[in-house]
Order: structure tokens, then sequence, then C-alpha cells
């Protein structure tokens, strides 16, 4: 397993950061992944170190722009569920799709051009679009997607398979 490697990923107004594991050589499919609004957590980093044999994992930060998070990895305590909440209202959602565009195609490169998305709560709508609008033909799956009714329509456009996961005692979806 090798750590999750902090890059960035140039844009208009800035760099988005991002966290890589795998080989990126082009060897492998592209995983791109949309944390919830905590960010992107150690255990996160972890799990997707864990693929990088079959695969190039990128963990986008989605706040980056607003920041209100702790670290390096721009965090928010998962117990800190208001602090988290309060990112939202300085959230640009249009910069924010650009942004993983760009991180999908930077992410293109280094794989075999197979991408696929995984939308962890708050990512959930953001990898359905993508697999609407053919950032990840290879699939999106949501770990307990929340506000999947914002997407619904897009449901026609689906140009790749969608997995939605949810569990059992999930108290919030």
């Amino acid at each position: 397993m090798s750590a999750a490697v902090p890059e960035t990923v140039p844009v208009e107004g800035g760099e988005v950061p991002v966290f890589t594991t795998g080989p990126g050589d082009g060897s492998c499919p592209g995983l791109v992944v949309v944390p919830s609004i905590f960010g992107p957590h150690d255990d996160l980093l972890d799990q997707m170190s864990g693929l990088a044999d079959v695969g190039t994992a990128v963990v986008i930060d989605p706040f980056w722009r607003v920041g209100g998070g702790d670290g390096p990895t721009n965090t928010v305590p998962y117990a800190e569920h208001e602090r988290a909440i309060e990112r939202l209202a300085e959230f640009d959602r249009a910069r924010c799709r650009d942004d993983i565009a760009a991180v999908v195609e930077w992410t293109r490169d280094r794989c075999s051009g197979t991408m696929v998305g995984l939308g962890i709560c708050f990512g959930g709508p953001w990898v359905v679009t993508g697999a609407a609008t053919g950032w990840f033909a290879g699939g999106a799956v949501t770990w307990h997607g929340r506000r999947l009714e914002t997407v619904r329509d897009r449901g026609d456009d689906l140009a790749a398979p969608v997995r939605l996961l949810f569990g059992d005692a999930d108290p919030v979806t």
C-alpha cells in the first residue's frame, strides 16, 4: 500500500489540492473521489491507498477555495458537523464543477483513460452528474450520497453505470 501523495491541479484562480495514489503512469484506470463536507480525511486517504495496485486514485478537496478546515488536508473533524455546514455558505458550485472537470482531465492524463467517480455524501450528486456528462464513462458510485434529488433529472442522460450505496443504519440519508 502506498501513501497518498499531496499534489495540485492548476485551475482558474489557483490550484486544487488533490491527494493521489497508484502508478499514475497510464497503466491503470482512474478514480476521482469527491469526499463529504468534512473533506479528505486520513481514513479516506488510507482507503484509497489500498487501491494503488489497481488504479490511480485522486481525492479532491472541493472546499479549497473557502477553507475552514484544519491542517494540510483542509478537513473538519467529523464531530463538528455545524462547522462543516458553515463552509457550504461560501461554496461556489459552478467553480467546484469546473474544478472537478479539471481534476478529471488531469487524472485522465495519468491513467488508462477509463475514469470512474466515487462520491461520498456531499460528493454523490457530483459523480452522478459526471456519469451524465461523460466525465466518468467507466461508472460512478456513491456512498450514502446526499441531495441526489438535485440530479434526478439527469437519469435520462446517464452514459455510464451508476451504483448508489446506502447503509441500513444511516440516520441522515
